[in-house]
This record gives structure tokens, C-alpha cells and sequence, in this order.
């Protein structure tokens, strides 16, 4: 089925970096942000997360959510640094928890080098409409310079749109969006995006910290029990931002969550498993040794 991906809103924000202290070796310096909070049955709430201070937000995942409680919206805020749940709870539902982890990066600028700016952009596409039963393909890219680092989901007003595919690329995402309900159904999504080149001053002549950004593929078989998932992981030089799937969205398998998790690693969960189903996933992994040059 053609794309029906609705035309993309770019919002960009910058941080300036912070000195280091002399002599410092790595400067790029990822860090992770978690919080939790319980939702009212019957109800919803916001659950919002904020990097630290000179860091950016690159990518926000629910990484725990009790049953009958479901996640109606994530969305990059309107700042550089923070990041928005929107949560509801099925009315009697007894374990209303949920928790998330937000995926944060900042450079800590050695002595001598002045003027660097870290720049995100959040690329929005609203309306993607997909038919009842079906699901529809949409390609959001970042621009050149620019790396896909993140996404956030609307699954439309019924909550009836699910995630089949959600692919990495070297700008940006590809993405299958599957209707699961028994009418249309209207999503967006919202895809976070890191300039890879911050420039700076260094005795009047520019230097450049380049961001190294790797995407590693897997092949994982599901097994048939409730929950069943399985991990990943990046290299020990690196830090696991974000983490990609795909599948047959015609299976009966659904997507739980997937998440980073620890410093490198990656988390998916699914449920209606047969046992049968192959999983391609992905992880969006940054580098931590790149240095100005």
C-alpha cells in the first residue's frame, strides 16, 4: 500500500556545551534519565522527562507499564532537553504503573575550544491515515548532517495504530503503522534528529566534534510465552539510544515495548506469540571516543 505520510514539521533547538576539565578524554558524555508514576484508573496523566543541564534528548521509551494501563501519545517536547508521555488507565485497572527512560547526550568542550552548540530537530508528521485492517509505510527523514536518534508515536484517538516496523536509516526512520481497529484510524508520529557535526573555535580555527552513530541489525525468534522478549546489545565503546523492529504485520504478534536498557543494550518484549515468528530488530547506537578534530 503507497505511503500516506502527511507533509513533515521540522522544530530545531541547540544547547551550548560546557567547558571540560583540562586534559579531559572523552567528550562525548551520553547519560539516561528514568521516571515513573501511576495513572488513575480510569483516568490519565502526563509523565515528562528532562535531560540534564547542556544536554540534549535523543530518544524516550516506556520501559514498564501495568496492565490496563496504555500509552496514548509520546511526543519530543518543545525544548532541546525533554520529553512527554501521555498515559491512560482502563477503568477497575489494578496495576496503574508505568516508567520510562529518556537517553541524553552532552559535550564536555576541552580547554581551548569555545563556541559549540549541540543541535537536535524534531521532524512531525501529523494525519497518516491508515484503513481499518491495514497499515501504511512512512519514510520521515532528518536531512543531511543529520541523524534519526529517536521517535514518538500518537496511535490515534482509539489507540487502535501499533507498530510493525520501525527501521533505522542513515537520516531518519522507515516505519509500518498497522490499524488494528475496525475503522480508520489517524496517527502521527514524531521523529527526534542530531546534527552530527558541532563546531567550535580552537586558537581562531574551527574544529568539529563528528558524532558516530551506528544502527547494528539482529535476527531474534519469539517464543509462545506471555511477555516473552529477548536483548541486544552495542559494542562496549558505545551507548544504546534507541531500539528498532520489524515483522509481519499480518502475524498475530504485537510489539510490548522496546526500549535501550543499561549503558549498550536493547529491550523487546511481545505478546500473542506462536513461537513461529522471526524478528528483525535494531539498535541506534552513538559512539563515546570521538574527540574534536
Amino acid at each position: 500500500m503507497p505511503s500516506r505520510s502527511a507533509a513533515c514539521i521540522s522544530l530545531a533547538a541547540a544547547l551550548l556545551a560546557v567547558p571540560a576539565a583540562a586534559h579531559a578524554q572523552d567528550v562525548v558524555k551520553p547519560s539516561s534519565v528514568e521516571a515513573s508514576t501511576t495513572v488513575p484508573a480510569g483516568g490519565a496523566s502526563t509523565l515528562t522527562l528532562r535531560c540534564p543541564s547542556a544536554a540534549v534528548a535523543l530518544n524516550a521509551a516506556v520501559t514498564r507499564q501495568g496492565e490496563g494501563v496504555n500509552v496514548r501519545r509520546s511526543v519530543p517536547g518543545g525544548g532541546p532537553r525533554d520529553w512527554s508521555f501521555r498515559l491512560t488507565a482502563a477503568a477497575g485497572a489494578r496495576r496503574r504503573g508505568a516508567s520510562a527512560v529518556l537517553r541524553c547526550v552532552r559535550v564536555e568542550v576541552p580547554d581551548g575550544v569555545s563556541g559549540v552548540r549541540l543541535f537536535v530537530s524534531t521532524r512531525k508528521h501529523p494525519g497518516i491515515s491508515i484503513p481499518a485492517g491495514s497499515s501504511t509505510t512512512v519514510q520521515p527523514r532528518c536531512g543531511g548532517g543529520y541523524a534519526g536518534t529517536g521517535y514518538g508515536l500518537d496511535p490515534g484517538a482509539r489507540g487502535d495504530v501499533r507498530v510493525a516496523a520501525a527501521v533505522p536509516t542513515a537520516h531518519g526512520w522507515n516505519f509500518r503503522l498497522e490499524n488494528t481497529g475496525a475503522a480508520s484510524a489517524t496517527a502521527a508520529l514524531s521523529v527526534r534528529c542530531l546534527k552530527l557535526a558541532a563546531t567550535g573555535r580552537r586558537a581562531g580555527a574551527p574544529t568539529t566534534l563528528r558524532f558516530q552513530v551506528a544502527r547494528p541489525e539482529f535476527q531474534n525468534d519469539v517464543g509462545p510465552v506471555a511477555d516473552r522478549g529477548f536483548s541486544n546489545a552495542c559494542t562496549r565503546r558505545q551507548f544504546s539510544v534507541a531500539a528498532g523492529v520489524s515483522f509481519d504485520w499480518r502475524d498475530d504478534i504485537v510489539l510490548g515495548r522496546s526500549h535501550p536498557a543499561g549503558p549498550w543494550a536493547g529491550v523487546w518484549t511481545f505478546r500473542q506469540a506462536t513461537g513461529t515468528e522471526k524478528v528483525r530488530s535494531f539498535l541506534v547506537c552513538l559512539g563515546r571516543r570521538t574527540q574534536f578534530g
